[in-house]
This record gives C-alpha cells, sequence and structure tokens, in this order.
C-alpha cells in the first residue's frame, strides 16, 4: 500500500519514525525514516482529516491555522536528559560492531578488555537487539558501562518469568506500573504501558488484563489490592514495613501470595521506586514516540535556554571537596590514634549527627507531596489505594514521623550481607539465597551491582585527575541511607556532615523523597564542577543505596513473618 493510500494510520505511525530518524543504530532504516518524513513535510501525502485546522469563516485564522499542524511530528525535547546535556554518540551497527557484538554473545571476547566506546557500543546494541529501541533512560545510564551491563541484565531477568514462577510477565509488568504509580514517574509508566499493551496483544490472555490498565485498583484480584498497600508503604516510609504487612499478603486471603512470588513482587517494587527517583533526578525525557515526547504543532520560534547554570565557582567547589575528603581521612584516621581516643565519646557524637542529618530530611516539607498528590487527579491515582476507597488505610499508614517513633535499622544487627569487615546478626542478602525462595540469579546481579555502583571510580574529581573518591562515594551511600533511617557503626556521621556540603543534601534528600521537585538549576548547582557522568554517577549511588535500604526492611519483615507462621 503506497503512503497516499492511508495518511491516517501513517499518522499513528509518524511518531516512531521519528524516533527511529533520530535513534535507531541501523543507518539504512534511520535514512529511510527521515526521507519518509521530509516527504510528508513537503506536501507529497495529503494530510489526515483529523490532523487538520477547524474551519473558520475568518480567512485570515483559517490561513494561520493551516501552518501550525503537520502531519509530520516534531520533537518536544532536546534530546535524552533535560540535565544531563552532553551523551555520546548513537552506537552504529556496521560490520565491526555486529562481528562484536556475535562474539560478546559467544562470551569470546573480554568486554573489559575493549576500550571505553566500544564497550559502550556493544552495550547499547545488545539492549537494542532485545528490546528494539534505545529509549532515554539506557542512553543516560550507558555512561557507565559496567554497572550498564548489570542493569541491562537484571531488568530483563527481572520481568522475564521463570519456569518454577506462577507470576507471569505481564503481571510482573503490572506490579511495576503499580510501582512507579506510587512514586509519579510518568516516563516509567508510558514505558511499561508499552510492553503490558504488547503482552495483552502477543500472549492472547484469558484474563481481562486490559481492564486493569484501564481501570487500576478497582478491576485487579484481592491479592493485588492488598499488595498496593504494601506497595505505598515501601515507596515512601519503607522503615515502617513490618511483619504483619508481609502475613497479611500470605495468609487471609482467598488467593493469597506464594511467598517466592510475593518477595519478587517486593523486588520489582523497591527496584521501580528508586528507578522513578533515578529517572527525576538525571531528567529524564519523554520517549520522541510517546504522547509528551513529541508534538504536531509548528514548534515555537523562540528557543527554550536550556544552558549550563553559571561554573564560575566550580573550579573552587571541587577543590572545597577535595579539601574536605582529605580532611575526612585525616581527622579519622589520626583521632583514633590519639593515646587519649575515646571510642564511646566518638560513637555519640556520631549517632547524635545521624540523628540531626535523618531528621533534617525528615522536616515538616519532605512529606507534604503525599498529601498534595492525593488531591492531584492523574491517570497513575487508579493504580493507587487512596484513590480507592482507602483514604482511612492510607491515612493511618502514612503517619508524620513526629507522630511516631522512628524505625531505625542498626548494619550491625541486619545487613545486606555480612563480610569480613562488616559482621551483622542478620542478612538480608543470605536469607534470600537459604531460608526464602528467590531466583539465585536475580540476587546474584542484585549483590553484583551493589558492589560495582560502590566500588566504580574514574579516580578523578572534576578537572583534577589521580584523586581517590572512596570517601565521597561512601558518603553518599551513607547520606542515602541515613535518611531512609539506616545506621552504620562505621560511618562517622559527625564527619560527613562537613564533607557534605548544603546544596548537595538539598539535592540527595528531594532525590529521595520529592523526586519531583527536582529541577535544572538544582542539578547544575550541586557541585557544579563535577561532570555530568559524575553526577550521574552521583544519582546511581543514591539509586543503589535506597533499593538496598527498601530491600533490607522488606526482607527483614518477611524473615519475621515467616518465623511466626512456623
Amino acid at each position: 500500500m503506497a503512503l497516499e493510500d492511508d495518511p491516517d494510520m501513517l499518522k499513528k505511525w509518524t511518531p516512531t519514525m521519528l524516533r527511529l530518524s533520530h535513534l535507531c543504530p541501523i543507518s539504512e532504516v534511520k535514512e529511510k525514516m527521515a526521507q519518509i518524513l521530509s516527504r510528508l513535510q513537503t506536501g507529497e501525502v495529503p494530510m489526515p482529516a483529523d490532523a487538520r485546522p477547524i474551519p473558520t469563516k475568518d480567512e485570515k485564522k483559517r490561513r494561520r491555522l493551516s501552518g501550525q499542524y503537520s502531519l509530520v511530528p516534531h520533537k518536544l525535547s532536546s534530546g535524552p536528559s533535560l540535565f544531563v546535556t552532553a551523551l555520546p554518540d548513537i552506537p552504529v551497527l556496521d560490520e565491526e560492531s555486529e562481528r562484536l557484538l556475535h562474539l560478546a554473545e559467544q562470551d569470546e571476547i573480554d568486554r573489559e578488555q575493549l576500550d571505553v566506546e566500544k564497550r559502550r557500543s556493544i552495550a547499547l546494541l545488545d539492549h537494542w537487539n532485545y528490546f528494539h529501541r534505545f529509549d532515554h533512560l539506557s542512553l543516560v545510564t550507558s555512561i557507565h558501562t559496567s554497572y550498564f551491563e548489570l542493569w541491562d541484565q537484571f531488568m530483563r531477568d527481572l520481568i522475564i518469568t521463570p519456569a518454577d514462577s506462577s507470576l507471569t510477565k505481564i503481571e510482573r509488568v503490572y506490579i511495576a506500573i503499580m510501582a512507579v504509580s506510587a512514586r509519579n514517574c510518568e516516563y516509567l509508566y508510558y514505558m511499561l504501558r508499552e510492553e503490558f499493551e504488547h503482552e495483552i496483544k502477543s500472549c492472547q490472555p484469558t484474563t481481562n488484563y486490559k481492564r486493569w490498565l484501564e481501570e487500576g485498583l478497582d478491576a485487579v484480584p484481592e491479592q493485588y489490592q492488598k499488595l498496593a498497600e504494601l506497595n505505598e508503604l515501601l515507596a515512601n516510609k519503607p522503615w515502617n514495613v513490618k511483619a504483619e504487612h508481609i502475613s497479611d499478603l500470605t495468609t487471609g486471603l482467598t488467593k493469597f501470595w506464594r511467598d517466592s512470588d510475593l518477595l519478587t513482587a517486593i523486588i520489582i517494587m523497591c527496584w521501580f521506586h528508586c528507578l522513578s527517583n533515578f529517572c527525576a533526578g538525571v531528567g529524564i525525557q519523554p520517549e520522541l514516540d510517546s504522547d509528551k515526547g513529541h508534538g504536531f504543532r509548528q514548534p515555537s520560534t523562540a528557543q527554550q535556554n536550556e544552558g549550563d547554570s553559571d561554573s564560575s565557582n566550580s573550579v573552587d567547589k571541587v577543590e572545597h571537596l577535595i579539601k574536605n575528603m582529605k580532611a575526612f581521612n585525616r581527622i579519622r584516621t589520626e583521632s583514633q590514634n590519639q593515646p587519649d581516643f575515646d571510642a564511646d565519646h566518638d560513637r555519640e557524637l556520631s549517632e547524635t549527627s545521624w540523628q540531626n542529618l535523618k531528621n533534617m530530611g525528615l522536616s515538616d516539607t519532605v512529606f507534604s507531596d503525599d498529601e498534595e498528590e492525593e488531591d492531584e487527579e492523574t491517570h497513575l491515582n487508579r493504580f493507587l489505594t487512596r484513590n480507592n476507597n482507602n483514604k482511612n488505610l492510607s491515612a493511618s499508614r502514612y503517619k508524620h514521623p513526629k507522630d511516631v517513633e522512628q524505625a531505625c535499622l542498626r548494619l550491625h544487627e541486619y545487613c545486606w550481607r555480612s563480610t569480613a569487615n562488616q559482621a551483622c546478626m542478620g542478612s538480608a542478602f543470605e536469607a534470600m539465597c537459604s531460608e526464602l525462595r528467590v531466583n539465585q540469579n536475580l540476587i546474584q546481579l542484585i549483590d553484583e551491582k551493589f558492589q560495582n555502583i560502590r566500588n566504580l571510580t574514574y579516580r578523578r574529581v572534576g578537572h583534577r585527575e589521580e584523586v581517590d573518591t572512596e570517601i565521597f562515594r561512601t558518603g553518599i551511600w551513607d547520606y542515602t541511607q541515613c535518611l531512609l533511617s539506616i545506621m552504620s557503626d562505621d560511618c562517622p556521621y559527625h564527619h560527613l556532615e562537613k564533607l557534605i556540603d548544603d546544596e548537595m543534601r538539598d539535592y540527595l534528600k528531594n532525590l529521595v523523597f520529592r523526586p519531583k521537585r527536582l529541577s535544572k538549576a538544582q542539578y547544575d548547582n550541586f557541585l557544579n564542577g563535577l561532570t555530568h557522568d559524575e553526577k550521574v554517577h552521583v544519582n546511581l549511588i543514591s539509586l543503589e543505596a535506597r533499593f538496598q535500604a527498601e530491600l533490607m526492611f522488606s526482607i527483614r519483615a518477611f524473615s519475621e513473618a515467616s518465623r511466626q507462621r512456623r
């Protein structure tokens, strides 16, 4: 069929053509899409009726409107990220990259031996082969290729249903939709909705999943309605998750959750809560083929100023950070070597500072978003309990922290994983590997992601090379978990207060609790001497620190609920 024969159908697919004309590794496809759009732009194909301006008796107005609408969509954003304005080029699938990709898939080459550009290209082309798109989130995350390789494999394994699980792929995607709705992330909702609708078409399930998407929690089974309560608790105040919240889901329902399926659901929810925050933290823009990623009206001639903020003091900020890192290390080492060093007094100072840092995060304004968003009518609200005749329950579950004693998780009592340097009485990793039935490959990938992002370093800060950044990386991790009521005996919080300045604290507090409030100005201004890849690294550290925190709170509660059932 010629293009001219069905312009209405053509209009439906032009957003996909727009995306492929910009973000496709196959040169022939990219060029062909651009040619088709060019033909449409020059008027070789008639405009569909529903795209034409509304007729009007005013001839001047009619002529003006006719120039405002086009069959050819245009981008509404300048790139994958509003904040990260410098990204590497899109990889091209040529003979050499195809050869390397094939060798990598067969494990015949060591990816770590490839140069940075080739390794990133192979990772993204592998992503393309699986997901059939270069999504904006992956383009930003792949700046740190070694982490992205783990991240990408984890995303696949999280959604794919193993043989021993009754939780299907479409149900896993729906749980992810519930999770991103709890963090109000439009970008991830669009991506997941597309996947959900694709599964409906390809699998033709007997369950009316279309209603699940259109009507939200009103159309889902009781077990998903109960899961939504846990979802919102984890998304907003994970430290309040207790054994009874788990027991409510594994007993007492007409169809209760199997332990293994509930654990998988918890991992999905925790991950997509944190991924939603990350999208806001690095300013991920809507996909070009999403409703908010393109427009059919002619763009305004006025150019939006998206330039970086004034960086005149960026050098000073970098130097100040390096100075603080050196002082942090020196003071900690020297004080412990003093003959009159009082370990108990030092611990008291650290605990007091931990309380101060946490309380600054839990100020009156931190949770005001929850109240504001309850009254905000959006299509994501249908996946939330507060929009489904459950407001009394929501109010009781989300009491302000000043009204209740904050639950504190001490890492020497319960941690992610016991190590030679950090022994603890209980461990989420060991619990999931032994007493709880969880996909072992998934757990190993989670652990590898934690280790990778904590150890990842390029030994530079801004313009300065050969800098040991371990103290800074650990500080971001510890501060993020401090905001979530987790205390580490190994962290001197009284020194951490001096290491992380006010601008960075404000940025991280917003990232953890109220990511929708983050602006490009905030992103630019926190340590604005850092490069874009360093700021993405900061966001990834905070993402994984929060992910680990949500997992520890929920797995601790799960283990306790399992013990109570015995």
